[in-house]
């Protein structure tokens, strides 16, 4: 039988090495992981799910046809695609969208329906989200644009032809057919797509309720 001694140089002391329970029930080592998550996820876009939200793209409609540009710079370089960018820090989706069409048309567009949800991973761009809008073009033509070459395009053209970039013919007939938001994963190899599922949004739910 241990002395007093014995047993109380037995119990950790403050500060001692050791497996520590906070009161709240929360482990240092799941606090450390939560505050790892939180620091990859500053500056990343929208933290809604994984993987994360960092982009917006909007397809601007006048009639049958679309507002494409095609790209001067990777990734898409070359390839017509719809309009948009980076999701700013403290920007909502929707805002963001608004803000890229003002920046890369000129047009000023009041709000965008959201449509979808598209993620990739093995892209040539680090793996992400991008959240898809939709909206009717304003009368008159866009502005000159930094990006690359504004043009309309007919839509067939925008779901069918290999100089647009190609995930947009797989989720582009949801979207111009103004179907409820769904979430379209693409898994890339070699350059091209391996993989699409087309599921409902999951942790993108909340977005359509945020706009």
């Amino acid at each position: 039988m241990r002395d007093d001694g014995a047993a109380r140089a037995s119990r950790p002391r403050a500060g001692a090495p050791g497996r520590i329970e906070r009161q709240d029930g929360a482990r240092p080592g799941r606090l450390r992981r939560a505050r790892a998550r939180r620091r990859r996820s500053r500056g990343a876009g929208v933290s809604i799910g994984e993987p994360a939200l960092r982009y917006t793209l909007c397809f601007l409609t006048r009639a049958d046809r679309v507002l494409m540009l095609r790209r001067r710079r990777a990734p898409n370089q070359g390839l017509w695609n719809g309009v948009g960018g980076k999701i700013e820090g403290g920007e909502t989706p929707s805002a963001a969208c608004l803000r890229e069409v003002r920046e890369e048309t000129g047009f000023q567009i009041p709000s965008a329906r959201f449509a979808a949800v598209v993620s990739w991973t093995g892209f040539e761009a680090p793996d992400g989200a991008l959240c898809v809008f939709t909206a009717e073009a304003p009368d008159g033509e866009p502005a000159a644009c930094e990006e690359g070459e504004l043009a309309w395009l007919p839509r067939d053209r925008v779901l069918r032809s290999a100089e647009v970039v190609s995930n947009i013919h797989r989720f582009g007939p949801d979207v111009f057919a103004g179907l409820s938001p769904r979430w379209h994963r693409f898994t890339y190899r070699n350059g091209a797509i391996e993989r699409h599922d087309a599921m409902p949004l999951g942790p993108f739910s909340g977005l359509v309720d945020s706009q």
